[in-house]
């Protein structure tokens, strides 16, 4: 039969099964005048669903199994296949029979399942499907899904695989015969969730979650099984996707994309879960399928909104037989009225609304990921705001009552004393006006700012692409209200660190490193340390507290990623030291608070980037190398953080974040040591952090921190490539990083990081080039850099790594002009480069490290006047003016060298410097004396 003949059959079939019994004859003939074959096979299947009542949604390879499985299930049982003696048949499905078996060998004795392809069933196509689950299944190794022993064929030529045996009940049996409250089959349900989400880390889609499928041992540890249906992400083809296919499923927890035969993506499994979950909490299915035709399946679950789980728990109702298990409201452990009304009151509110999100017709309105929906539940168990939930401040106030109980009913005791207190106050000593309004003033402006402005607004500003105009403004307002605060809180302690704590946030606003802000490094640092003043003599004055030590060591870290960023590299070292400390002791005080875990992961990391200047710990490949021990240490902190909470997101972006700073560790050291192997490692580290960022923002598409985050990766994953000699590959990388960053920086053009990011990524494009002999279109690109950069020193002359760049790109563009013989040129950039550095030296006189950087740029421009001035082609008259501009530049840098040995700020590796200018400037003084001669 041609697949358009049975089209045809098909169709005619569904329009006579919607007819009554006794009107069927009559209307085939009428519907099929003329063509007898197709009146005829039509009445066969007829016949056929007379004693077949589930006809129309079994699939043909589940039909073609019923008839040969009798055969099959008397040749296996007692059977011997390898070490493994079949028992008895235990389960059978479209593609093969499940027989429990007993494994008698040298290594093991034990029970599995034994799953084989039924004799008749091995087509090219299903054995294609059964390898397919096999190979899922060795591919998922995770406590809640059965394992995977080994596999093979079997004397008759049949494909099998061994598996781990599950004896246990469906979730939804189990929970109803434990009984267990909502709160507990909701903390089992997301056990269960960890497992799906593992599988599609492993880019693999179940397709058929369902309770049978989801097996709970007498230890109460739930089990995944069955991934025939399963779907490989990067395998499979889409287009094999048939109608066959399409039937293996089981409808009544099939996801709309699936009844319709549509592409299915991690999505159509959430749809699947919340069908589960639904069950778990009412007894109940969210639909009802009555006459079980395929177009009527999909037209239910692609159009019927499901009753709320509050108001489907009332109702009792017997499941038909034909589905998987048979559920009534008592399965929920109800028993009479009362408990009815209060179970309705849990389902009521949070867990409507995270059970039909993820129910959600269309997918892309869905929970986007297992993680998502896992997270809403256990935020929901933790009394905080779901996901699901719109955030209003009655509803926050809520949550907030609800977790803290106690302590609500305890202020509330304590507020009603206190208000007795006043009054009788008041009665009694009639206490000033001025007093009291100053009190109420002092309340007022702590709430409001400390609870509306700082942490609540900001919190939802930073994601948001262009709200860096917004977080100026709340910048401003906040830093008035706190300096007048400031000035009135002296005896209250508590208040003092909270206003500590503000003026934190608002140096993040300001100008955090890495972070988007507004460019103000230098208020970013006064705001710091107007914090750091306040807490550190609270820290001496009977008030310490584990939540001001942890604040105090924000301060100390902050400010260091802030004299980092400046070139004061030793205060950075510093106070890098004293957060890091501190962070330790915090956990050792509190070894269970995760909080303190992810903050001593941080020290370890920004303690790496201070470290990393290796003048101050030895050598500069002994900073590197500390560097390196350190970062490596946040990172493995931090995987084992992503491996405990696989459903937060913010962990991944923390690994990511540590593999980069890793990765960039072992390009500095194979830099020093000239070896590749570390180029190679440092690659590896920059495209594992790539995938991670890759996935944030499929996952959070409008969050605008991921998609810098991306473009900052696609960036060092080419630096890395160019260390591996390279270029050309890591220009694709870099041109993806500049096209992030022009967009964010269009989009917000207060975002000086944004910029600044534009800056780093051009520099890095114009070194690319130079590299595959691009010269004209590198200058271009470093050109650019360098003006970018200089407009935000301008804007922001504390941040001396726009200083940093500023001398790169006029090296670099000096050594490109010099390659073509425009030695003018040339050194016109290194002087734009000292006159940069001399008129920052101006507003910051005691800056040793732009002292050193001047007298290097002097220096250079001495060695290049003296290149040039050897240069044949050059007039006589012209090498003797390079010759006096290369003594000049000398002796200039001398003399800051001298003034740094003089103040005793000169570095150990730096002690020569001083006599090896003394003997090039008396080169130059001989040369100028042999020309005086020859004239």
């Amino acid at each position: 039969m041609t697949p358009e003949r049975w089209q045809q059959v098909k169709a005619l079939l569904q329009s006579v099964l919607e007819q009554p019994t006794e009107d069927r004859a009559e209307f085939l003939i009428r519907a099929a005048p003329g063509d007898d074959p197709l009146r005829l096979e039509v009445e066969s299947l007829l016949e056929f669903q007379e004693g077949n009542e589930d006809f129309i949604e079994t699939s043909a390879l589940e039909i073609t199994a019923r008839s040969v499985g009798a055969e099959a299930q008397d040749e296996m049982e007692g059977a011997q296949i390898g070490p493994f003696q079949v028992e008895r048949e235990i389960g059978r499905g479209g593609m093969g029979a499940v027989y429990l078996a007993q494994q008698n060998d040298n290594h093991f004795q034990r029970q599995v399942a034994i799953k084989i392809i039924k004799r008749g069933m091995d087509s090219d196509e299903i054995v294609r499907r059964f390898r397919n689950e096999r190979q899922i299944l060795a591919n998922l190794t995770h406590p809640n899904i059965a394992g995977l022993y080994s596999g093979g064929t079997t004397d008759g030529g049949l494909p099998f695989f061994v598996m781990e045996y599950v004896e246990g009940k469906p979730i939804n049996e189990y929970c109803a015969a434990q009984g267990l409250s909502i709160e507990e089959r909701l903390k089992l349900f997301r056990t269960v969730c960890s497992a799906i989400s593992y599988a599609h880390q492993n880019l693999v889609i179940h397709r058929d979650l369902k309770p049978s499928n989801i097996l709970v041992t007498d230890d109460g540890v739930p089990k995944l099984l069955d991934f025939g249906i399963a779907k490989l992400l990067k395998a499979d083809d889409e287009a094999a996707l048939t109608e066959t296919m399409l039937r293996v499923m089981t409808p009544e927890y099939a996801s709309p994309e699936q009844a319709r035969g549509e592409r299915m993506t991690t999505a159509s499994d959430v749809y699947s879960l919340g069908i589960v979950l639904y069950e778990l909490l009412t007894g109940q299915r969210p639909y009802r399928l009555k006459n079980r035709l395929p177009h009527e399946i999909a037209q239910i679950i692609s159009e019927r909104l499901p009753e709320r789980p509050s108001t489907a728990v009332s109702r009792v109702e017997e499941v038909p037989e034909a589905a998987s298990s048979t559920t009534t409201t008592q399965s929920t452990g109800k028993t009479g009225a009362g408990e009815l009304a209060k179970l309705r009151r849990s389902l009521r509110g949070d867990l409507d609304n995270i059970v039909l999100m993820a129910l959600r017709k269309d997918r892309a309105r869905r929970y986007q990921s297992v993680e998502q929906f896992s997270e809403d539940i256990r935020r929901h168990l933790e009394s905080l705001p779901v996901r699901a939930r719109k955030d209003t401040f009655e509803y926050r106030a809520s949550k907030f009552v609800q977790r803290n109980k106690l302590r609500v009913a305890a202020a509330a005791i304590i507020f009603v004393t206190l208000i007795a207190g006043v009054v009788a106050t008041i009665r009694e000593a009639r206490i000033a006006r001025d007093e009291r309004a100053r009190a109420e003033r002092r309340f007022n402006d702590v709430r409001n700012l400390a609870n509306s402005f700082i942490f609540e607004f900001d919190t939802e500003l930073e994601s948001l692409p262009g709200s860096t105009k917004a977080r100026s403004l709340l910048v401003e307002r906040a830093k008035g209200y706190l300096d007048s605060l400031a000035q009135e809180v002296s005896g209250d302690g508590l208040l003092q660190q909270e206003l500590a704590s503000a003026y934190i946030k608002v140096g993040d606003l300001q100008g955090r490193p890495y972070r988007f802000n507004l460019g103000q490094t230098g208020e970013a640092l006064a705001s710091y340390q107007k914090a750091l003043a306040i807490l550190e003599p609270l820290r001496h004055s009977g008030l310490p507290n584990l939540k001001l030590e942890n604040d105090l060591a924000t301060a100390y870290e902050r400010i260091g990623t802030i004299q980092n960023r400046a070139g004061d590299k030793e205060a950075s070292l510093e106070n890098g030291r004293k957060a890091f400390e501190m962070r330790k002791a915090l956990l050792i005080r509190d070894p269970a608070n995760v909080s303190y875990r992810r903050q001593l992961a941080d020290s370890y990391l920004y303690y790496g980037d201070a470290l990393s200047n290796g003048p101050y710990v030895g050598t500069a490949i002994e900073g590197v190398r500390a560097a390196l021990a350190s970062q490596q240490k946040s990172l493995d902190m931090r995987l084992e953080l992503a491996q405990e909470f696989p459903a937060d997101a913010q962990a991944e972006r923390d690994v990511a974040q540590a593999y980069t700073r890793v990765g960039f560790r072992l390009t500095a050291l194979g830099a020093n040591t000239n070896d590749k192997d570390y180029f190679r490692q440092s690659l590896e580290c920059q495209r594992k952090a790539l995938a991670i960022r890759v996935k944030m923002t499929v996952l959070y598409p409008d969050d605008a921190r991921d998609r810098r985050n991306l473009g900052d990766q696609y960036m060092l994953c080419s630096e890395a490539q160019m260390a591996n000699n390279d270029p050309v590959a890591a220009l694709d990388g870099l041109h993806s990083s500049l096209v992030i960053f022009q967009k964010d920086a269009a989009a917000d053009p207060s975002n000086a990081e944004a910029r600044r990011d534009m800056s780093f990524v051009l520099d890095k494009i114009g070194i690319a080039q130079a590299q595959v002999g691009n010269r004209s279109s590198a200058e271009a690109y470093l050109r650019e850099a360098f003006q970018i950069a200089d407009q935000l020193n301008a804007a922001d002359p504390a941040n001396i790594e726009d200083l940093g760049t500023i001398m790169d790109t006029s090296s670099r563009l000096s050594e490109l002009r010099e390659r073509t013989g425009d030695f003018s040129g040339a050194t016109e950039y290194l002087k734009a480069m000292a006159d940069l550095f001399e008129k920052r030296l101006l507003v910051y006189p005691a800056n040793t490290l732009m002292r050193y950087h001047l007298a290097e740029t002097y220096a250079s421009l001495g060695k290049a006047c003296v290149k040039y001035a050897s240069a044949p082609r050059e007039s006589s008259t012209r090498q003797l003016q390079y010759w006096h501009e290369a003594r000049n530049w000398y002796q200039r840098s001398l003399g800051i060298w001298e003034d740094l040995r003089n103040t005793h700020t000169l570095k150990e590796s730096e002690a020569d410097q001083p006599a090896d200018l003394a003997r090039e400037i008396a080169k130059c003084d001989i040369a100028l004396s042999l020309r005086s001669i020859q004239k």
